[in-house]
């Protein structure tokens, strides 16, 4: 199983104002976990919640996006842990479901013994109005994945816990602070969520963060997340994002080929353009100037 991780690191040597760099990226090891043994040490919530699909589509060629419906009360009785056991844990109904931005489900499919691991793309915000929380799955041969794909339809039942130990920070923690989020393919998810997590926080006035996103994919309609990015920055004031594509066809049929031409009004190098190319040292650089 591709599996992502999410990585934090903090440039102290950097001048004020302080940036937190939240990248994403892909174990690239050649045996790859399941997400029960890759996170058997990590933080998860207490209770496991009963969910059914509101809403399942396509995001791309190979990224499914769907909505489950959470029941807002942990189940009673046992429930494996993350590392696939049965356990006794009180779920009377007194823990309540929550999570933070960057954190992860553990996703029980009905009739699939493997248990699933999918960052959460959607904020607090859209559960306590909606009840609802989102995912976006990217195909594998991953059991869960495979169900979700191939045999998931909306009303289907499915159980869900969340876990993870890195997440946005406090509204304390960030001030003062810049962001850089760089993510590669599907490892968008846990800072789009973050980036969402980010805007709320300056709509309310908690925060004037400035944030920075790097994002690449294979393919241009890899970028799942563009769209709903473009509109976020164009929102709001001291964000900045740029987009990079590994392959050259994202440049066929533009004036000018590979490392020219122009994209949705936008060229290559410009904040907001698609660029064919990968993320470099001088890219973040760029990026990191721009906070």
């Amino acid at each position: 199983m591709r599996a992502a991780r999410l990585g934090f690191a903090s440039h102290t040597h950097l001048p004020p104002p302080f940036l937190r760099l939240f990248r994403s990226f892909f174990m690239s090891a050649p045996i790859r976990l399941p997400h029960a043994q890759l996170t058997a040490g990590a933080q998860r919530e207490p209770g496991t919640f009963a969910a059914s699909i509101s809403h399942l589509s396509s995001m791309s060629p190979t990224v499914k996006f769907l909505s489950l419906r959470v029941r807002g009360e942990a189940e009673t009785g046992t429930a494996e842990d993350g590392q696939g056991r049965e356990n006794e844990e009180d779920r009377s109904g007194q823990v309540g479901f929550s999570f933070k931005a960057g954190q992860w489900v553990d996703f029980f499919a009905p009739g699939v013994s493997t248990i699933g691991g999918f960052s959460i793309v959607s904020t607090m915000r859209k559960y306590k109005e909606e009840g609802l929380v989102d995912l976006a799955v990217k195909t594998s041969s991953n059991p869960p994945v495979e169900w979700i794909h191939n045999q998931a339809k909306v009303g289907d039942e499915v159980r869900i816990r969340v876990g993870g130990d890195y997440h946005l920070p406090s509204v304390e923690a960030l001030a003062g602070q810049s962001l850089l989020f760089v993510a590669g393919g599907i490892g968008i998810n846990p800072l789009y969520a973050m980036m969402e997590e980010v805007a709320e926080m300056k709509r309310r006035g908690e925060v004037g963060t400035p944030v920075s996103l790097l994002y690449s994919a294979k393919e241009e309609e890899e970028l799942v997340f563009r769209p709903h990015i473009d509109a976020l920055c164009s929102s709001l004031s001291s964000t900045y994002r740029r987009y990079y594509v590994s392959t050259s066809s994202h440049s066929e049929g533009r004036e000018g080929g590979e490392g020219g031409g122009e994209r949705g009004g936008k060229k290559e190098g410009e904040e907001g353009s698609v660029n064919v190319g990968r993320i470099t040292r001088e890219v973040v650089d760029d990026a990191v100037a721009q906070l």
